[in-house]
Formats: structure tokens, C-alpha cells, sequence
């Protein structure tokens, strides 16, 4: 872009309306060419040079300005050969018989093809399983071509290869076929990534993306909980949150599997950084109480659990957590565990010492319920004669009534 008169260029991470970081020089051109992705460029155009001796123009010195992105970066994942897994069944097998070959690949994998060293005649060479006709006696290698994908298959990477080594016997005995397991169904939440946004002044929009993965099905809805004590669930992976205070923010993500299970990782946790402005009130409370491992177990059970917090005024002092049994702990770390002997239902509450060494925190989200489950009654023998627990509990009771009736006739 040129002008007779003064020009000066912003440049900013991510997609913004408005860019004024990293100034560059005033000068009587300025040029979008050599922008790296992902970034925002803001050029304001000026009847004169305005860092003359400081900042010099005001609202009338503004002829002309425009905003300008330069487009989301693609990331092509690279080749993980762990990403597949293959399956020759069975293996040795003998000639004259069936042979199957089975490749399974992770979400974000397309099949490009198969070749097989000798020995099998093949047919349906398609994704998934394919049958053969095993034909000659040897060893022999398969190799599986696929493409690793990222997201809704898009940005393709380049072609990934794996092989596999497998036997062809002489004899002709069929052997016995050897059941192929059922693959257990899983899911996860596998990453929580910030698309844009970070790193802004507040207050700042900062867009966040979730992915997990369902092998019985599709991910059904998307739990963000953005490090400030606000949460927000909804059916969309990517989700923009506007952060009110400046501060090092904790965000996490669950999601819910088409089995209507909440699943969450370290995978799906995220630093959120938002700049301070020159004047900003001090702000800091807690933000988060999470559950992490051993809710609903029967006791003996570790709990595990995770505080999360803010402070716009610098790093967090402490944390603590009140089990809810009569046992608190202190802690710099943020990561606490408790072992609960008993059944019942415990109320634990988490706190932050912000940098002004106060406490923070013990309600609304940053207070949790735990459950250690009873362990199952023994059953009656088969003789219908009572246990002595039974006995001891119905004489117990009758004692108890008696003593309640006494003491409402002594009245």
C-alpha cells in the first residue's frame, strides 16, 4: 500500500477487527508481502509522521486505515506408523486356505492401497478386510499405504507406509481358524487446542478447539471450562470465550462419547495467557475444582484432584484443598490426592492464595462432591438360618425401639 502522505503498519497474532501491536517504522509505503500465516496487518494512513519527537497525530490526522488477515496456518500431521494397526489371520496359514488381512487406522487416516510380496491371490482390495487365497509356501511381507489426515480430513499429508511379515505353510491340513477378537470400544478427549486470541490485552476474545474420538461412534457434545469459574457445553468443537481480567488461565474440555460418558485428559488442557493493561484493578479468585480419578470407587479409593486459579497481578502463592474428612492440605502445586477409607459422601472444597496472600475459593465451582461407594451386603446362607450381623441388627433395632418407647412414657 503507498501514500503521498504517512504510512505505518500493525501487525497481530491471530484473526482480529483491530491490530496495534508490533509497530513498524513510519515510512511513505508499507507492504502486505512475506506476511506469515495466521496473522492480522493494520495499516493507518497520516497527513504526517506522528513519532516526530512522540506521538503527535490526533483523530483529524487520519486519512485512511484498512485490516487485513492473512489466513489460518494448515498443519499436515506427520507419518505415525502407530497410528495402524494390522492383522494377518490366521498366521502361519497353509496353502490352498483363506487369509485375511485386516488394517484398522486412527480418526484423520484414508486409505490409499495394499501390495503383497507373493504367495495370495486377493480380491476387494478395499478398505478394511481383505480376502485372499493363500498359494504358495514361503514368508512374505504386506504393505499398507495410507494418508495421515488432521481434523475432518483435510490437509492431507504425504503417503505413510507399514509392513507386516506373515507365513504361508506347505501342507495342506486346514488348520483350526482362530477367532479374531472384538476390538474393545473406546474413546477419549485427545486435545484442547487455542486457535486465536492469546496473548491479547483484555479484555480478549480467545478461541478455543477441542478434538476426541469415539470408536462406536461421533463425539455428541463439548464441555469447555475456560479457567475464569465460567463453563459453557455445547455440540460445537471450537468455541470463542471473552476473558474480563488478564492473568495465566487453566482451560479444560470433556467430552461426552456417543455413550453418554464424560471423558477428559491432560491432553485436553490448555494455558491461556491474556496481557494486562497499564491500569487493571486486582482480580483473582479460584476457578475450577476437578475430579480426576477414583469418584464412585469402593474404599479403600485414592481421589485425585486438580485447582485451578487466577491472579492478574502475578503467579499463584498456594493451593489448597479440604477433603471433606477432616484432613486439608496445602500445597505449591496444584495436584492433590487423598485416600478415603470409608463409604460415604464427601463435600471437598479447593482454594488459591492469590499474591496478596489471600484466600480464595471453598464455593460455586471450586467445591465438588465425592462418593465412595458401599461394599456389597454378604448374602443369606441357603439354610434361611441368620448371620450373626443379622441377628446382632435385629435385636439392635428392637433394643433401640424399646428405649425410644421408655423414654416418650417417662415424659
Amino acid at each position: 500500500m503507498s501514500s503521498g502522505n504517512t504510512v505505518i503498519k500493525f501487525t497481530c497474532d491471530g484473526r482480529l477487527s483491530e491490530c496495534k501491536n508490533n509497530e513498524s517504522g513510519f515510512a511513505s509505503t508499507q507492504s502486505l508481502a512475506g506476511t506469515a500465516c495466521g496473522k492480522t496487518v493494520q495499516i493507518d494512513v497520516f497527513t504526517k509522521n506522528c513519532r516526530d519527537g512522540g506521538w503527535t497525530c490526533g483523530n483529524n490526522d487520519m486519512t485512511d486505515y484498512m485490516v487485513w488477515y492473512s489466513g489460518d496456518c494448515q498443519t499436515v500431521p506427520a507419518c505415525d506408523s502407530n497410528q495402524l494397526t494390522m492383522n494377518v489371520n490366521p498366521n502361519p496359514v497353509s496353502v490352498n486356505n483363506s487369509i485375511t488381512f485386516s488394517a484398522a487406522g486412527s480418526q484423520g487416516s484414508t486409505w490409499i492401497g495394499d501390495t503383497w510380496s507373493g504367495g495370495v491371490n486377493c480380491s476387494g482390495t478395499v478398505w478394511g478386510d481383505k480376502l485372499c487365497t493363500a498359494n504358495a509356501a514361503g514368508s512374505y511381507t504386506w504393505t499398507h499405504t495410507w494418508r495421515n489426515c488432521a481434523g475432518n480430513f483435510d490437509n492431507c499429508g504425504g503417503a505413510c507406509s507399514k509392513q507386516m511379515s506373515y507365513t504361508i505353510n506347505a501342507s495342506t491340513v486346514r488348520p483350526t481358524p482362530t477367532p479374531t477378537p472384538t476390538p474393545a470400544t473406546t474413546s477419549s478427549c485427545d486435545n484442547l487446542g487455542i486457535v486465536s486470541g492469546n496473548n491479547s490485552f483484555v479484555p480478549a476474545t480467545v478461541t478455543l478447539r477441542v478434538r476426541g474420538s469415539d470408536s462406536a461412534g461421533s463425539i455428541q457434545k463439548y464441555r469447555f471450562y475456560f479457567g475464569d469459574g465460567k463453563t459453557e457445553e455445547t455440540t460445537n468443537a471450537e468455541i470463542q470465550h471473552r476473558y474480563e481480567s488478564s492473568g495465566s488461565f487453566t482451560a479444560r474440555a470433556d467430552v461426552l462419547d456417543s455413550r453418554g460418558n464424560w471423558k477428559s485428559s491432560n491432553a485436553c488442557e490448555a494455558g491461556v495467557h491474556v496481557t494486562s493493561l497499564p491500569i487493571e484493578s486486582p482480580k483473582s479468585d479460584c476457578s475450577d475444582l476437578f475430579v480426576t480419578s477414583g469418584n464412585y470407587n469402593q474404599p479403600p479409593t485414592t481421589g485425585k484432584f486438580l485447582v485451578t486459579g487466577y491472579d492478574n497481578k502475578g503467579a499463584l502463592h498456594k493451593y489448597k484443598i479440604d477433603f471433606g474428612n477432616g484432613v486439608a492440605k496445602e500445597s505449591d502445586s496444584n495436584s492433590f490426592e487423598q485416600v478415603y477409607d470409608r463409604a460415604g459422601t464427601y463435600t471437598v472444597s479447593g482454594f488459591i492464595k492469590d499474591t496478596q496472600d489471600n484466600w480464595k475459593g471453598g464455593s460455586g465451582s471450586c467445591q465438588k462432591t465425592f462418593y465412595v461407594s458401599t461394599q456389597p451386603l454378604t448374602s443369606q446362607p441357603s439354610t434361611g438360618t441368620p448371620t450373626a450381623f443379622t441377628i446382632m441388627a435385629i435385636l439392635g433395632g428392637a433394643s433401640g425401639f424399646a428405649f425410644m418407647i421408655a423414654k416418650r412414657l417417662a415424659k
